[in-house]
């Protein structure tokens, strides 16, 4: 039962059944009629025998004029019909005799009914055969209308959507061939996106893995050259490897943490803490670097702003925030403040350093992008990026104030929200 009702869900199913069932009524109707038709003819048939058999005895019996009309119109007994059957038994005419040679009332009823007959019994099968055909050819139509469709989406093509395809099923078909199209072409383009970035990733760490590489190499040569080199010039050397490999893996280590990062593999851990303990973190683990290149380096966060965030994460991207301060700025000041408003909470990286040109500014965030006044060649140009993505992925906005007037500074801006 589900599934004839389920049938009758499709708009197609129902016009056929309509139309289906006006066919019928209109067979019905005719045939109907047809009966109609034939009953009237047999009694006219019968009537005008019954006037010519009392015309003809009249013409021969004038004076048996009432006796003709009484027999015409009075009621007919079975007796009679016996009489007149012996009377006219012996010249073939009897009430079981139907041969159409002998019996001309039911010849030419016959021949008016095989005629009407076959008139309706051609016109109503033709017409269930057209309405079958008209349905038929919607479908069809339809299907290949959906055919051209799928060809389009595998040749690449977006596929139309023909006025041929009828309502119904065929048309929710070829809606949801067109989703399916516009998914694969969404899933296209980020296959050929993350292609790309693929492809630019790997180069870039080509190149950033090129210089220290050929460093290495070249003070190995050098050393395996000249083994009677003084000790403390082989000191030397194996002290720039040192430093060139720990560029290296701290340029591994920040490109594994960006591909995560943008692989949305990270599972952060945000818990409602104080951000200014988070801050204070950061604060520590530069106060030596600042003190070596006389850099003031303050923090200024109240205790009581509490923020929902992941503290290890957070400090990651505070991290990268102050380290590009400290190689823009020496001899100079690098403050991290914090305000909190009824909506938000801010978190501010300030410094008066070299700031960043505005012909710099469009790129500032993209990976491996080296500021021309950055002061330390160990700068791998990827921090920002990461700084970026962890803010924006724990619900915030990592902005840089467009209008500072010497230095740069940025803004970290979360909106106050309940538990995640």
């Amino acid at each position: 039962m589900d599934r004839i009702l389920n049938m009758f869900s499709n708009r197609s199913v129902r016009r056929f059944t309509a139309a289906s069932l006006l066919c019928m009524l209109l067979c019905t109707l005719g045939g109907w009629a047809l009966a109609e038709k034939q009953a009237r003819q047999n009694v006219r048939l019968l009537q005008t025998q019954q006037l010519q058999i009392a015309g003809k005895l009249e013409s021969s019996m004038p004076e048996a004029r009432e006796q003709i009309r009484s027999a015409m119109l009075e009621e007919r007994t079975a007796e009679d019909l016996a009489r007149g059957e012996a009377l006219l038994g012996a010249y073939g005419l009897r009430i079981t005799d139907t041969s159409p040679k002998t019996n001309q009332t039911y010849q030419i009823i016959r021949e008016q009914l095989l005629t009407d007959l076959l008139l309706y019994g051609m016109t109503a099968p033709l017409l269930l055969f057209l309405l079958a055909m008209f349905a038929q050819s919607r479908i069809l139509l339809g299907v290949q209308a959906l055919t051209a469709a799928c060809r389009g989406i595998s040749a690449g093509k977006a596929p139309l959507m023909s006025k041929r395809i009828p309502d119904g099923d065929l048309l929710v078909c070829g809606l949801e061939l067109q989703r399916l199209y516009d998914v694969c072409m969404h899933f296209k383009q980020i296959m050929q996106r993350e292609k790309e970035q693929l492809r630019q990733r790997m180069q870039d760490i080509s190149h950033q893995m090129k210089t220290p590489l050929s460093v290495i190499k070249l003070n190995l040569e050098l050393l395996l050259e000249h083994p009677d080199m003084p000790l403390h010039k082989k000191t030397g050397f194996v002290q720039t490897n040192l430093k060139e490999l720990s560029h290296m893996e701290w340029l591994i280590s920040n490109q594994l943490k960006l591909a995560r990062l943008e692989a949305g593999v990270v599972e952060y851990n945000l818990r409602l803490l104080p951000v200014g303990d988070t801050c204070r973190t950061v604060w520590m683990r530069f106060r030596q670097t600042a003190a070596q290149q006389d850099t003031e380096l303050f923090c200024n966060v109240p205790k009581e702003i509490l923020l929902w965030h992941d503290p290890a994460w957070l400090s990651e991207a505070l991290t990268n925030l102050v380290k590009n301060a400290l190689e823009h700025t020496k001899g100079g000041r690098v403050e991290i403040t914090g305000e909190e408003t009824p909506m938000t909470v801010q978190l501010t990286i300030r410094d008066n350093g070299s700031g960043i040109s505005p012909a710099e500014r469009a790129a500032l965030f993209e990976r491996f992008n080296r500021h021309s006044s950055a002061l330390s060649e160990a700068s791998t140009g990827i921090g920002l990026s990461i700084a970026k993505r962890i803010t924006e992925d724990q619900g915030g906005e990592l902005i840089l104030e467009p209008n500072s007037d010497r230095g740069c500074c940025f803004h970290l801006c979360f909106l106050k929200k309940q538990k995640p």
